[in-house]
């Protein structure tokens, strides 16, 4: 659950605690270092069913689809941006649940409210449908700021409802910002159509794509390479009765714990060769898609 503020994050702690029986609650703000938040998010997943609330400090740069499959945002932001990467945070390569499930939540009789969806969050769903990738609203110099309090501070106060009280697109503020979008999102269109890969055909990629995938090996080559490289090393892995394995890195020879341990791998590793990985594992078959090795 994502919202704006760190006082609306502690808000919604303190009345949901207790409110979904068997679910553990966690709340992460900005007031906690980069580490720390990291290490919160980890011990939330060894819950079975959990629920974190958070501010835009983690809308970037943490993953979270090991253990969150769905995104509520509490408050909605001004720049729909925002929302997609709040939801990269969760919908990501990796993210094991076949459905992730977005949901805004939003005053009905909130004149604001109103506007941000209707006018400018339809409006960046509309286009991002257009183009496959979203526009960001050109806001630089705050006039979406500027159109949204004038619109607030002048509304009629007749009685009709949100919708009849409130106008947003009758100010010059909103109609000049509509027009900067749209000429960005036909300039975006543009720069697709100018550098795409018309002449770039499947059917040319695949041979040399299946030669990769034959040099690399399978996950059946790269889990047969692995246990008996670390048997011979006196090391063997230990498979969990689910997925994945333990790597006992502390029984290897001195002198590769050393080399392990300048590059910060120390102690047992969670290992996976199935795709996505197990939560938790740090290392695991290679990218079928881009043909690398990687770690997690």
């Amino acid at each position: 659950m994502f919202c704006r503020y760190i006082a609306t994050a502690h808000y919604l702690h303190k009345h949901l605690t207790g409110k979904f029986r068997g679910v553990t609650l966690e709340v992460i703000t900005g007031k906690f270092p980069a580490e720390d938040r990291e290490r919160r998010v980890e011990a939330l997943g060894e819950a079975d069913r959990r629920l974190l609330i958070a501010t835009d400090c983690l809308s970037e740069g943490v993953n979270l689809q090991d253990h969150l499959d769905a995104v509520v945002h509490y408050d909605l932001s001004w720049n729909p941006t925002r929302h997609e990467q709040r939801e990269g945070r969760v919908d990501r390569f990796g993210q094991p649940s076949p459905k992730v499930r977005a949901t805004l939540i939003y005053g009905a009789n909130n004149p604001v409210d109103g506007a941000v969806l209707h006018v400018i969050l339809r409006k960046a769903e509309k286009i991002r449908q257009e183009l496959g990738v979203p526009v960001p609203i050109p806001d630089d110099d705050h006039t979406l700021t500027q159109a949204l309090m004038k619109a607030v501070m002048l509304r009629s106060e007749r009685a009709g409802g949100p919708q009849q009280a409130f106008d947003f697109s009758q100010y010059e503020e909103s109609r000049t910002l509509d027009l900067r979008w749209t000429d960005l999102a036909e300039k975006a269109k543009r720069n697709r159509t100018i550098f795409a890969q018309r002449r770039l055909r499947p059917t040319d990629v695949l041979p040399e794509w299946e030669r990769m995938k034959a040099v690399l090996g399978s996950s059946d080559d790269v889990q047969r390479f692995t246990t008996q490289a670390m048997a011979r090393l006196g090391a063997g892995l230990v498979f969990l009765p689910r997925r994945g394995a333990t790597a006992p890195v502390s029984a290897l020879p001195p002198p590769l714990r050393e080399r392990l341990a300048a590059e910060g791998i120390e102690g047992d590793l969670r290992i996976d060769f199935a795709q996505p990985p197990a939560p938790r594992c740090r290392v695991h078959q290679s990218e079928p898609s881009t043909g690398r090795h990687a770690r997690r």
